[in-house]
């Protein structure tokens, strides 16, 4: 009995905790895209003008 009652839960996910470590886990990427936005921006259209 003992041996069950370990095992409930043990395929389920915790969507709750999921979602709030992948939102904290991206804040800091998306805080430098838009600190440094206008210089990637100017990097992408200066590489793609030839000539």
């Amino acid at each position: 009995m003992l041996g069950i009652v370990n095992l409930k839960g043990q395929y389920t996910v915790a969507w709750g905790v999921q979602g709030a470590l992948s939102l904290v886990a991206s804040l800091p990427t998306l805080i430098v895209f838009l600190f440094f936005q206008r210089y990637f921006i100017k990097g992408m259209t200066m590489g793609a003008v030839k000539g």
